[in-house]
């Protein structure tokens, strides 16, 4: 009764309730949704930035100490060189002179190519550049800083970038103290060309967009403008001040020195061996990584809601509408599913068919037949398909119950067809070899022989047995007996190619062909194509080196069937003609 009330009083006020229940909680699904979205999306590129910065960084510091590992263990030994030491400390020494020049030219040939060697004695101040006097270093000019610098330290070696007025040339310095026991008696060196130093350096950084080296003293070292290199350029002047000195104080602090600010990620790291730092930057993408994915998902789970939250309030609205619209429901919900089903009515007319179920009586008129039958059933048959493949379908008919206290209402039924394929495959298929098994191959060959009987056709069994099989199980295992069954059966269904032929496997190791309109020659030839496969072939077995050979027994009776014998005469007489194989020797075909 309220029901009733509900239906065709407030069925308006129903449906607006309905559509503000699902409007609303859909708004909060989508809130929700976003909101983890975004807080998970925000914690992983974070991440996710950090990972890629710190192996570009990570990348990069390889990159350097690859690129100045040799440079430096070459200037160390230097510097540390008996033979250098004595001639930095009194160079007008005329005895070693010729002695130093001979070790200077030994590692000059060592350093690559594009570096320059120089060195200074304190005591004469001259200025040597890749084996020429260049000119007297004079130390109270600032423009030859480095030299007191580098004498005063107590650092092995640094990096500095100057251009020297004498030479003409702005290069990358690596300085060298040489020491004669505690006393800095000169410096040596190498000069390196920025332009071929920074081609070195951009490679290989495919994620980063950008980056640049400074040393402590903010003076850029390595930037894409190699002109600000070359003047000394402050960092300060090509990255926001405020910025620069935000992420040195973190570093410096062990804080975070992992910044993100107008759309680009920042990491700074330290170059401990050049006494500098590394920034490197790269432009982000909210929806890095997997963010584009979750998107989507999201996207399609908040579709998926809407579709169904919309499928439902039609749903509602149809179910609190007059009775008619549970049909059309009906016909929508059949033309659109997979399933095969028809209902019909006592005089036979059909009154509902799914479009899948008329699509099979294209081809496959079943009705018909299926309406003669009375009564509730369950039935198998094969029907074809459109694509040309056979499939196995339980048909089952169900009459459609009444009230007790309906009379005189016409009887209608409702047919059902479950694809039950794979069911009959796997109940007919011997799991090992993927041939028919003992069952399937007794029904087909049944079939077959009254078919047989039927045309006067001439019909041949085949009987094969694996000779030894028990002495190779016990030599070799089971599970490479398993492998020489399997073999076989491939052997079998690439020599028996008819659709109308049929191989089985009936035992442990016996397996039967069934020849349709095969007398007893054609037998014999499939007989000894197959004998003479399996002896050929080399059976490899897991675990043995060699190959092992197999040899087969074949047993053949052929005839044309009468109706006093049945396909199970046929069999019998096959397999007496395989023991008589068997007693002949083996590997052999009787007939």
């Amino acid at each position: 009764m309220l029901q009733s009330k509900l239906i065709n009083k407030n069925k308006s006020s129903i449906l607006r309730s309905v559509l503000l229940a699902f409007g609303l909680f859909f708004v909060f699904v989508s809130v929700v949704l976003a909101f983890i979205y975004i807080t998970a999306q925000k914690r992983y590129s974070y991440k996710f930035y950090e990972e890629v910065l710190k192996i570009a960084a990570y990348t990069k510091s390889m990159q350097l100490n690859d690129y100045f590992k040799s440079d430096l263990v070459l200037s160390q030994a230097m510097s540390k060189s008996p033979l250098v030491i004595s001639f930095l400390t009194n160079p007008e020494d005329t005895s070693i002179y010729n002695h130093y020049w001979k070790e200077f030219n030994n590692y000059k040939s060592s350093i690559i190519e594009d570096r320059k060697i120089f060195f200074v004695s304190k005591a004469n101040k001259k200025f040597y550049f890749d084996s020429t006097y260049a000119y007297i270093v004079d130390d109270t000019s600032s423009e030859y800083y480095w030299f007191d610098s580098t004498l005063s330290r107590t650092d092995s070696y640094n990096f500095n970038l100057d251009h020297d007025p004498a030479l003409g040339l702005t290069l990358l310095w690596i300085n060298f103290p040489v020491f004669n026991g505690s006393e800095a008696v000169g410096m040596l060196g190498l000069g390196i060309d920025i332009d071929k130093f920074a081609n070195e350096m951009e490679k290989e950084i495919d994620l980063v967009s950008d980056f640049l080296i400074f040393n402590e003293h903010g003076e850029l070292l390595l930037y894409e403008n190699r002109e600000l290199v070359r003047n000394k350029t402050n960092v300060r002047s090509v990255v926001q001040k405020e910025f620069v000195d935000e992420i040195l104080d973190s570093l410096n602090k062990g804080g975070n020195n992992l910044i993100f600010k107008d759309g680009k990620a920042y990491l700074l790291e330290k170059l401990p061996f050049m006494r500098s730092y590394l920034l490197t930057c790269v432009e982000t993408d909210f929806a890095v990584g997997f963010g584009e994915i979750y998107l989507i998902v999201m996207s399609f789970t908040l579709t998926v809601i809407f579709v169904f939250l919309t499928a439902l309030y039609k749903f509602v609205k149809m179910t609190i509408s007059p009775l008619h619209y549970l049909n059309n429901l009906t016909k929508t919900i059949l033309k659109d599913v997979p399933i095969y089903i028809a209902v019909f009515s006592g005089d036979g007319k059909t009154t509902l068919i799914s479009r899948y179920f008329s699509e099979m009586l294209h081809k496959n008129d079943i009705l018909e037949d299926i309406k003669k039958m009375k009564g509730s059933f369950e039935i198998t048959r094969e029907f074809k398909m459109k694509d040309g493949k056979t499939n196995y379908f339980k048909i089952v008919k169900m009459n459609i119950e009444h009230e007790p206290q309906a009379k005189n209402v016409e009887q209608n039924s409702v047919i059902y067809l479950l694809d039950v394929s794979e069911q009959m495959y796997l109940a007919n298929t011997d799991s090992l070899t993927n041939i028919a098994n003992k069952r399937s191959f007794n029904e087909r060959a049944n079939s077959e022989f009254y078919n047989s009987l039927r045309d006067k056709k001439p019909l041949s069994f085949l009987m094969m047995d694996i000779d030894h099989f028990k002495k190779f199980n016990d030599t070799f295992g089971h599970l490479s007996g398993d492998i020489v069954l399997s073999e076989i059966a491939k052997i079998l269904t690439q020599i028996i190619e008819r659709r109308t032929d049929l191989v089985g496997r009936v035992g442990g190791e016996e397996f039967a062909v069934m020849l349709h309109n095969t007398d007893l020659d054609g037998a014999k030839i499939v007989a000894e194509k197959i004998r003479h496969a399996v002896e050929k072939k080399d059976f490899h077995l897991k675990d043995f080196t060699n190959p092992v050979k197999i040899t087969i027994s074949i047993g053949i009776y052929s005839a044309v069937p009468f109706p006093t014998e049945d396909f199970n005469v046929f069999l019998n007489e096959a397999d007496k003609k395989l023991y008589e194989a068997k007693s002949l020797g083996k590997n052999k075909v009787c007939f």
